[in-house]
């Protein structure tokens, strides 16, 4: 399990270089025309829980300073983030705030900064601005949720993967269970929905595409879908978009050979 592990770390592929975004900024990939499901001995999987870890680590294993925004139509909100080993902070000019994810043994504790330095504990549930996405799950502080299962293998278009069943810990959490799509070859997560108390899906995450930067591959857009849990349809888009790096705005448009499209819309 541990060559397994380093392996994952180690990984030089491009879906793990930007895999920092894919797991702090809530990133997946879902395929609109289905999974294809396969079998195989149980007894060569890893455990999940060390899964998880791994992808984890992948988050927070290069310390970078990105400029972006979540974007709703026309409606735009500006945001830095900053990674570093163990910890990632976000902050919002517009709003005045600014959060911090620090990543502990056994649970990440989400806090907001207060005049520079006081600190104080935040709700995961409450909302960034009007966008109707929870600071929890931009952190997907559900990653820490102890139980775990790899349910079975699946192929997330050319990608295998391990299906995670992650089961909330406590009736406070926003979901009752959370799949995780979990790359085989290099550890990114792939894809996540979310569940809500009645089974219905509420959340989807896609990755749309990524870019290159100075630090490898990251993230370049990603579409956040609030389902209606009762219709089953979309009641909202958010897009995160990375925009430049070095907390300094993006002055023109990677060139074409420099963005990698998912090919999902």
């Amino acid at each position: 399990m541990r060559v397994y592990m380093q392996r994952l770390l180690c990984s030089k592929s491009k879906l793990s270089r930007f895999s920092l975004l894919c797991a702090s900024c809530c990133c997946v990939v879902y395929l609109s025309f289905g999974n294809a499901i396969f079998a195989e001995d149980r007894s060569n999987w890893p455990n999940p829980r060390e899964l998880l870890e791994a992808a984890r680590l992948n988050a927070t294993a290069r310390p970078m300073r990105l400029e972006g925004r979540l974007r709703n139509g026309r409606d735009s909100l500006p945001f830095g983030l900053e990674a570093v080993p163990g910890r990632v902070r976000y902050t919002f000019p517009t709003l005045g705030q600014i959060f911090e994810l620090e990543f502990g043994p056994s649970a990440p504790v989400l806090r907001e900064i207060r005049d520079g330095s006081a600190m104080s504990e935040v709700d995961p549930s409450s909302q960034i601005g009007s966008t109707g996405l929870a600071k929890g799950e931009l952190a997907l502080d559900f990653l820490y949720w102890p139980d775990a299962l790899i349910e079975r293998q699946e192929m997330v278009k050319t990608r295998k993967c391990y299906l995670v069943r992650l089961n909330a810990p406590s009736r406070t959490a926003r979901h009752m269970v959370v799949f995780a799509w979990i790359d085989q070859a290099n550890g990114a997560i792939m894809r996540m929905d979310g569940h809500n108390w009645q089974g219905k899906l509420t959340r989807r995450f896609e990755v749309i595409s990524a870019q290159k930067s100075s630090i490898g591959w990251i993230l370049k857009q990603m579409r956040v879908q609030i389902m209606d849990p009762e219709t089953g349809k979309t009641s909202r888009r958010i897009y995160l978009e990375i925009t430049g790096e070095n907390r300094e705005p993006s002055t023109s448009a990677p060139e074409e050979s420099d963005v990698l499209s998912l090919s999902l819309t």
